[in-house]
Order: structure tokens, then C-alpha cells, then sequence
């Protein structure tokens, strides 16, 4: 058979937590292709160029950003103009939307995976698909390439991470993590359950480790006031870097993290998490891939929303992280 050289993944943008899980299917792809050129399809936007272009560079070859409008018919009878003289062995459609799975089928190909309509425009027979987002992906990889794929952690880009995480969280203490910030307010435990949390840890003489994105900036005095004995690493630095967060993960015992970009990056370094969800299905679909998680929903104690999700509850899923650390 013809060797897969050349594939074309199609996204409907990412932002930075899907952004992470898609960079481990695009590793995992380059794993399985020798010499593989991978082009990347993204609508609207991509943390590939903003926030995570240094992680990516190493994967995506070709990285190309739809600029954001409305398709018109005609757009959905020709092949998408800054790829119309381009073929490519693979195209995986990694969205549902048929008509821009039909839009997507006029790019010249040998073979097309796409999980629209169940399946009906691919080129292969598809398995029952996961709900969980990064393992779909590499079920649509798998399927298109006939072989399987594995996970291995991200390597950091080149810089001192590692270095300024050691000298903002030095030898000789156990550091447990709070990311208390998400892309809604929806997706938020209560700052309030937080700061009582990261009491009891600092009581036991642990040193809690509040992360604060730009959003959660203006916390900051309140969780000092609450917390004189907390480290607040990225405000201390003014540096939002994914990858500084990453390389702080690494020096943690365990945290807690809502679903957010943030939880997803402390995955990246293997941190052992307590990750809240919205809801059940949403946890089906994004758990963190770390070895050691335990996700909470609101579904498990029988209360309406995440907000409601009890303190002892996350405490006791934290304990049980780091008392085996």
C-alpha cells in the first residue's frame, strides 16, 4: 500500500485546553508516520498561534486559520481556496457539521475520516466512537491510518521553565495546586470553597499554590489576605506562560482545577488532580489525561450545579492524592 505521508486535520478552532489534547493526538500522529508533513486546518482561531506556538511548532507543519464568516452555497460546491492546488493522503475531519464535512470532501484526497453522520463520508468503517474528545480523535487517526496510536507525555519547548519553576517553587516543601479560574463562571467551584480548602492544606503545613490567569487577577488581594502563607507563582512573575504552568505542575504533589485550560496543562506534567466538571457528560468528554484523577460532578452527590459540589467531598479526593504522594 501507499505510505501516508501527507494529512490534513480539520478543526473547528481550539482554544487552550482542547488546544493541549490536540497537540497529544498530533504528536501521537507524528509517532505513527515517518516523515509525515501534517497540515492544520483551523476555523476562526488556534491556540497554535497565540498561546501554545512554541509546543506546537515541533508537530504541526503547516498551520492555516479560516478567517471567521458565514460560508455561502457556493463555498460548499468548491474545493476551500487556500488549498485548492494541494492533495492530501488523509484528511481527518475531526467535526460533525456535515456541510463543512462536504465542504471538506471537495480538497483532494486519497482517503477521508470524518465521525459526521456517523461516518457516512468515510472512506473507512468506523468503531463505536468514545465520547471523550482526545480519545475520539485517536480513534478517527486509527481509523485512517489502519494502525494504533499511542499517548506520550508533551515535551516542553525549549526555555527555562523548568529553571524558574525551582526558583519560584524551591526544595524542601510539598506544594499542592489551585487553579481557580475557567473559561465561564459556570464552570467555577466558589472562590469562597477554594480558600477554605487551601486553608485546611496550609493548617497541615503544606504550601498551597494559587494559579490566577488574567481574569482572576483581581482576587489576588483577597486570596493573600486569606492565604499569607500561599504562593501565587504567576502573578509573582507576571508571566501567563502554559508552559511556566507546566513546568510548576511538575513540582506539585497534587492540585484541584476546574475544567479549564489550566487543569488540562497541569495534566500535561503529571500532576495528580482533583478536576471539577459542569456536569457528568461533560467529564465523559474531557477528563484530564493524567494517570492519577479523580473528577467530581455534580451528578455524584445529587446537587444541581458545581457550585453546590460539597468542600469534605473535594477534600477528601485531594487527601486521597496526596497522602499517597
Amino acid at each position: 500500500t501507499t505510505p501516508t505521508r501527507n494529512i490534513l486535520v480539520y478543526t473547528d478552532g481550539e482554544v487552550l485546553g482542547d488546544g493541549v489534547l490536540r497537540l497529544i493526538f498530533a504528536a501521537a500522529l507524528k509517532r505513527a508516520t515517518p516523515e509525515l508533513s501534517l497540515t492544520w486546518l483551523a476555523s476562526n482561531y488556534s491556540a497554535y498561534d497565540t498561546v501554545l506556538r512554541a509546543m506546537a511548532a515541533p508537530l504541526i507543519d503547516h498551520l492555516l486559520i479560516l478567517p471567521k464568516r458565514r460560508m455561502h452555497p457556493v463555498d460548499y460546491l468548491l474545493r476551500p481556496a487556500v488549498l485548492r492546488h494541494q492533495s492530501f493522503d488523509l484528511i481527518i475531519d475531526s467535526q460533525r457539521n456535515v456541510k463543512r464535512t462536504f465542504w471538506l470532501k471537495r480538497i483532494r484526497h486519497r482517503h477521508f475520516i470524518s465521525a459526521a453522520a456517523n461516518g457516512l463520508f468515510s472512506s473507512h468503517r468506523l468503531p463505536p466512537l468514545s465520547p471523550h474528545f482526545l480519545q475520539r480523535l485517536l480513534q478517527l487517526g486509527e481509523a485512517g491510518l489502519g494502525r494504533s496510536l499511542t499517548i506520550q507525555p508533551l515535551p516542553l519547548p525549549p526555555g527555562d521553565w523548568e529553571r524558574d519553576a525551582m526558583a519560584l517553587l524551591p526544595d524542601g516543601a510539598r506544594y499542592v495546586g489551585f487553579v481557580i479560574g475557567a473559561g465561564s463562571p459556570d464552570k467555577c467551584w466558589p472562590l469562597e470553597q477554594f480558600i477554605r480548602l487551601a486553608q485546611a492544606v496550609a493548617a497541615r503545613g503544606d504550601v498551597p499554590v494559587i494559579f490566577l490567569g488574567p481574569k482572576e487577577a483581581v482576587f489576588r488581594e483577597r486570596i493573600e489576605a486569606a492565604l499569607p502563607e500561599a504562593i501565587l507563582p504567576l502573578s509573582t512573575t507576571g508571566q501567563t506562560s502554559p508552559y511556566l504552568s507546566i513546568a510548576l505542575g511538575k513540582r506539585l504533589v497534587a492540585a484541584v482545577a476546574n475544567d479549564s485550560g489550566g487543569g488540562h496543562l497541569l495534566a500535561v506534567a503529571g500532576t495528580p488532580l482533583v478536576s471539577l466538571f459542569r456536569a457528568a457528560s461533560v467529564r465523559a468528554k474531557f477528563l484530564p489525561q493524567t494517570s492519577q484523577v479523580v473528577a467530581l460532578a455534580p451528578e455524584d452527590f445529587g446537587v444541581p450545579c458545581l457550585q453546590d459540589i460539597p468542600l469534605s467531598a473535594v477534600q477528601q479526593a485531594l487527601n486521597s492524592l496526596t497522602l499517597a504522594a
